[in-house]
């Protein structure tokens, strides 16, 4: 599954305006989804790379989890060229932050299970971590 955000869709995800996302990127930022085993992640976006050579700066961006070889991941695309970002344990901490709080959770699926649970408790309606308008509902 592959989508192309524009700077204004960005800076809404994000909660910044899109001026500021227009000053670090100077045009349009493109995030390719795909869906794959974290340890691929390098392969997939050098492949990418090798598609749309006008993206002149490759991430990959995964939840930290329980990551086998984290380091060899990182690693990997340090030599390969590509930046890496993660989030600790999952994404899901940081989605607390919309419910104006965060809490110290350790592990992932504690995580992930208290968000759900939270989220349903806000919203009225199950997490779905797939689902498209997700931001717009927090």
């Amino acid at each position: 599954m592959q989508k192309e955000y524009t700077t204004g869709e960005i800076a809404r995800l994000c909660g910044v305006t899109k001026r500021t996302v227009q000053y670090y990127d100077k045009g349009k930022i493109v995030i390719k989804v795909s869906k794959s085993r974290t340890v691929d992640l390098v392969k997939i976006c050098k492949e990418g790379e090798a598609l749309y050579p006008q993206y002149s700066e490759p991430w990959i961006v995964f939840d930290r989890d329980q990551v086998k070889d984290f380091d060899g991941i990182i690693k990997n695309a340090e030599q390969n060229g590509i930046h890496a970002g993660w989030s600790n344990p999952c994404l899901e901490i940081w989605l607390y932050v919309y419910f104006g709080n965060m809490p110290n959770i350790q592990d992932s699926v504690s995580c992930c299970n208290r968000f759900a649970t939270e989220y349903e408790k806000r919203t009225g309606q199950k997490y779905d971590k797939t689902e498209k308008d997700l931001y717009k509902k927090l």
